[in-house]
């Protein structure tokens, strides 16, 4: 049987960054100011700068926070069997992103860890289903009756979620007090479910009459494990001003499917029971530049390059060979307004290295830009508190082949709470 299409990611992915899969956004001092690769103040400069940690006081430094996230992506397309284009929405929000940093610093040494969710993190739940899924069942139809008969979406549901736990742990040590450099290891944990549930009349196309009715069925979930390695370096060649390196190893994967059902193994074979496909998170490069211009106002520019490309694993590794390596990059500003409050502001554009050929009902990662901001409030002299949030243009996006004249679009935005403490 012909495999018309492939199912990539169906995960909730929505901070802008350079790869499809990543999260950028894992802390509230983030959106505040999104220009944290050359930064030396925060315990969450585990994921943007580790070897800055080094600058931090002696003592321990404690950072968690959470996110809660407003997602609407949209499809619209003209189902078959259709004269008139329809829109297929998900709207559920994301209710909760934890992050949890914790160093130690005593003198020329920091140790730190971190839990996060470097990917995924969310829910879509499309409760019109998808427009591809009459096209898939309408393969098996053809299979079983010959290719004068479609079937027809009378009723449908998707849902699907992701999520990547990790944990990561290293150190940071001060080699002169202008350099200092950083080694850590990331261990990823990922799970994505799938559910889905349609009832389809078959039709003759020969006669435009119904000739029966069938329903399709998914439930599944896959899991992937895997290691990475961080290094960084930071360089702070005068007072006020810094730059950062950070390298990223790739993070390999290899998920495993369970499944319970699927009306669509044959078409979708990555989704069959005990199937594994490979999806690796690619390897970064993280640069940036943190600067004082006044006693008051500290600007910060940075970006992040995603080895896609290399990611590749082969045909069926789950990632389109039509990406492209991606990139982001962005600056921000810090103003400290008096009386223990800072104000932050930031913008991010990413690209993703996709285009029309990579865009389906079941993955279409937009470019983006991202305007965020956000206040600190020191409530003591050891503890602060982070409010930020964020919105993100999307650019639309159509698709190409089977997923011709679909639309893509969304619409998300972010509120983010963190609180930090010196003990």
């Amino acid at each position: 049987m012909k495999r018309p299409v492939t199912i990539l990611l169906l995960a909730a992915s929505a901070v802008p960054a350079g790869h499809i899969d990543y999260l950028g956004g894992r802390s509230a001092d983030y959106f505040m100011a999104v220009a944290r690769n050359g930064a030396v103040e925060g315990a969450d400069l585990v994921t943007y700068n580790p070897a800055g940690l080094v600058h931090l006081e002696d003592g321990f430094h404690i950072n968690a926070g959470t996110q809660y996230i407003t997602k609407r992506y949209t499809i619209g397309a003209t189902p078959p069997g259709s004269v008139e284009s329809e829109d297929f929405e998900s709207a559920k929000p994301t209710g909760f992103l934890p992050n949890l940093y914790a160093v130690y610093g005593a003198g020329d040494l920091a140790l730190f860890g971190a839990f996060t969710v470097p990917a995924g993190g969310g829910v879509l739940e499309y409760e019109r289903g998808l427009p591809v899924m009459p096209v898939l069942q309408t393969g098996l139809v053809q299979y079983q009756y010959g290719p004068g008969y479609a079937a027809f979406m009378t009723d449908g549901y998707l849902k699907a979620g992701a999520a990547y736990y990790a944990g990561t742990a290293g150190a940071a040590y001060g080699i002169t007090p202008e350099l200092s450099a950083s080694l850590a290891g990331r261990f990823t944990s990922g799970v994505r479910n799938y559910e889905a549930d349609a009832d389809f009349a078959i039709v003759s196309l020969d006669s435009g009459t119904v000739v029966g009715s069938t329903r399709a069925v998914l439930d599944c979930s896959r899991k992937a494990s895997g290691f990475a390695g961080i290094i960084g370096l930071n360089y702070m060649p005068a007072d006020g001003v810094n730059l950062a390196v950070r390298y990223e190893t790739a993070t390999p994967l290899e998920w495993e499917t369970t499944a319970e059902q699927n009306t669509w193994a044959a078409l979708l074979p990555e989704l069959a029971d005990g199937a594994l496909q490979r999806r690796d998170l690619p390897a970064i490069l993280g640069l940036g530049m943190q600067c004082d211009v006044t006693p008051r106002m500290t600007l910060g520019v940075a970006g992040n390059y995603y080895f896609t490309g290399a990611a590749d694993q082969g045909e069926d590794d789950g990632l389109s060979d039509f990406y492209e390596d991606g990139w982001e990059a962005g600056l921000s500003a810090v103003w400290q307004a008096g009386s223990g409050v800072e104000l932050g502001i930031g913008y991010m554009y990413a690209d993703n290295g996709g285009g029309r050929e990579t865009f389906s009902d079941f993955e279409y990662m937009l470019n983006s830009g991202m305007l965020s901001g956000g206040v600190r409030w020191a409530a003591t002299r050891t503890m602060s508190v982070v409010v930020s949030g964020a919105h993100v243009f999307t650019e639309d996006g159509e698709g190409a082949g089977v997923f011709e004249g679909h639309r893509y679009s969304k619409n998300v935005n972010f509120l983010a709470l963190g609180v930090a403490a010196h003990i």
